[in-house]
């Protein structure tokens, strides 16, 4: 199904507010998603890396499950970006409602980007991190990885977006 990044973001802005972390800017994603555990929202599973040698994390929609690797887990518990941001990627499975498991190897092409659950995925991670309503409207890539704690990478490509956008400048 289509979403578009102004839905995704209403998604994950809908899930800060939620939670009370509206004005938090470096999000502590393993307390939050053991919250939303612990409350019945999904189960929380922390897998062996050698049983899920190939995948840094799965959400299984048919068993509401996020699996995350052991070492991903561990890695975002300590602030490692890469894998907090692997771990809110399956949150946003989740918060999206994805009804279909794709493993990578197995995912489909689709023409339209906004009907790509990686791609959707992959945005709601980027907007529950980067919560545009706290941005200056003149950033630099740099200023929004240092204010969220995400990873250059993600901090270049919500540069480009917001500019698209006309968030920033």
């Amino acid at each position: 199904m289509p979403l578009s990044t102004e839905k995704i973001r209403e998604s994950a802005q809908g899930l800060r507010d939620a939670l009370n972390l509206k004005d938090q800017t470096h999000l502590e994603i393993v307390p939050i998603m053991e919250l939303l555990d612990y409350h019945d929202f999904f189960t929380l599973e922390i897998i062996p890396k050698d049983e899920m040698p190939s995948d840094y994390g799965l959400y299984i929609p048919s068993y509401k499950a996020i699996h995350i690797r052991e070492d991903i887990y561990d890695k975002a518990r300590s602030g490692e970006q890469t894998s907090r941001e692997t771990m809110a990627h399956e949150l946003g499975h989740w918060c999206l409602a994805h009804d279909t498991y794709f493993p990578k190897n197995e995912f489909t092409r689709t023409v339209n980007i906004e009907e790509n659950a990686e791609w959707q995925a992959d945005k709601w991670a980027q907007e529950f991190f980067i919560d545009t309503r706290q941005l200056e409207l003149h950033v630099s890539p740099r200023a929004i990885e240092k204010q969220f704690g995400v990873t250059f990478r993600m901090a270049e490509i919500a540069y480009t977006d917001l500019r698209t956008e006309k968030i920033i400048k």
